[in-house]
């Protein structure tokens, strides 16, 4: 009987180390999930700063549109044209009357003020496209610090070089019909 007392002590020894080791293998696993879902938690929200400067931008991009459809004749004569970081003079339509090429400077006065205050380092371009005078190109650019960066955001499909996003932005190019 003894023996069998003297065996049986030595066995809860063994086991002591190997439920040690367990924890401890249990314990890096649960690190590397818990680092993983924080990893995780930061592209979400890369991902949805990104996609709600996007959702900003197409916004912009409609009230300007709503704009030029209120005043075609000034959009059709190319009073709406803008290049990148380009400072807009400041007409006064509100307290006065103006011609339709006044109320366009107006316009892109007040919209491209907008695009700053609502994008981070905010800019924008409009330009018309040569074969069609009907047809306006509105880009929004906006700063990016995160290096994810959406396939249509530099050179949008079926556009030329030109079209590009400054760089480090990134991009919403839409066409509009006036």
């Amino acid at each position: 009987m003894h023996r069998f007392l003297r065996s049986a002590s030595h066995q809860p020894l063994r086991q002591r180390g190997w439920t040690l080791l367990d924890a401890l293998v249990a314990l890096t696993v649960l690190s590397l999930g818990i680092m993983a879902l924080a990893r995780l938690q930061l592209q979400l929200q890369v991902h949805g700063r990104s996609a709600m400067h996007r959702a900003h931008a197409l916004h912009l991009i409609a009230d300007l549109h709503n704009r030029m459809l209120l005043n075609q004749d000034a959009a059709q004569a190319r009073a709406y044209v803008l290049r990148w970081d380009e400072t807009v003079a400041a007409s006064d339509c509100e307290r006065r009357s103006c011609s339709g090429p006044q109320l366009a400077q107006a316009d892109l006065q007040r919209w491209v003020q907008q695009v700053r205050n609502t994008l981070p380092n905010g800019n924008a371009r409009i330009f018309h496209l040569p074969d069609n005078p009907r047809q306006i190109g509105i880009q929004v650019a906006w700063a990016h610090q995160e290096a994810v960066a959406w396939p249509s955001a530099s050179s949008p499909a079926g556009t030329s070089s030109g079209n590009a996003c400054p760089t480090n932005t990134l991009c919403q190019l839409s066409y509009v019909e006036i």
